[in-house]
Protein backbone atom coordinates (compact mmCIF):
# COMPACT_ATOMS: atom_id res chain seq x y z
CA UNK A 1 0.00 0.00 0.00
CA UNK A 2 2.54 2.67 1.07
CA UNK A 3 4.44 1.60 -2.44
CA UNK A 4 1.47 2.56 -4.35
CA UNK A 5 0.63 5.79 -2.67
CA UNK A 6 3.83 6.97 -3.24
CA UNK A 7 4.11 5.75 -6.92
CA UNK A 8 0.99 7.92 -7.17
CA UNK A 9 2.31 10.87 -5.59
CA UNK A 10 5.21 10.92 -7.60
CA UNK A 11 3.24 10.77 -10.85
CA UNK A 12 0.78 13.54 -9.99
CA UNK A 13 3.99 15.19 -8.74
CA UNK A 14 5.28 14.88 -12.43
CA UNK A 15 2.57 15.27 -14.40
CA UNK A 16 2.16 18.60 -11.85
CA UNK A 17 -1.89 17.45 -11.67
CA UNK A 18 -2.18 20.24 -9.14
CA UNK A 19 -2.41 22.93 -12.10
CA UNK A 20 -5.09 22.14 -13.55
CA UNK A 21 -7.33 22.89 -10.38
CA UNK A 22 -9.78 25.69 -11.14
CA UNK A 23 -12.41 25.18 -9.21
CA UNK A 24 -14.70 22.96 -7.16
CA UNK A 25 -15.26 21.16 -10.34
CA UNK A 26 -11.91 20.33 -11.53
CA UNK A 27 -11.06 18.53 -7.88
CA UNK A 28 -14.33 16.59 -8.19
CA UNK A 29 -13.33 15.36 -11.68
CA UNK A 30 -9.34 14.50 -10.28
CA UNK A 31 -10.54 12.76 -7.03
CA UNK A 32 -11.90 10.07 -8.68
CA UNK A 33 -9.30 9.75 -11.50
CA UNK A 34 -6.94 9.81 -8.18
CA UNK A 35 -8.64 6.90 -6.91
CA UNK A 36 -8.78 4.72 -9.93
CA UNK A 37 -5.01 5.62 -10.20
CA UNK A 38 -4.55 4.06 -6.74
CA UNK A 39 -6.84 1.22 -7.72
CA UNK A 40 -5.21 0.41 -10.52
CA UNK A 41 -1.42 0.32 -8.71
CA UNK A 42 -2.63 -1.10 -5.29
CA UNK A 43 -4.66 -4.41 -7.86
CA UNK A 44 -1.62 -5.23 -10.25
CA UNK A 45 0.52 -5.88 -7.25
CA UNK A 46 -1.70 -8.87 -6.15
CA UNK A 47 0.16 -11.27 -7.91
CA UNK A 48 3.37 -10.10 -6.35
CA UNK A 49 2.20 -9.99 -2.74
CA UNK A 50 0.66 -13.77 -3.34
CA UNK A 51 4.11 -15.01 -4.78
CA UNK A 52 5.55 -13.55 -1.70
CA UNK A 53 3.01 -14.87 0.55
CA UNK A 54 3.19 -18.46 -0.99
CA UNK A 55 7.44 -18.24 -0.95
CA UNK A 56 6.68 -17.63 2.82
CA UNK A 57 4.30 -20.20 3.09
CA UNK A 58 6.35 -22.98 1.40
CA UNK A 59 9.22 -22.61 3.77
CA UNK A 60 6.91 -23.32 6.96
CA UNK A 61 6.59 -26.60 8.76
CA UNK A 62 2.74 -27.56 8.31
CA UNK A 63 2.82 -30.63 10.43
CA UNK A 64 1.30 -30.54 13.81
Amino acid sequence: MVLSISTIGLELYRERAWQSIDGVRSVAVLVPQIWWRWQKRYLLSTPVTLAIVGAFALTLDWTA
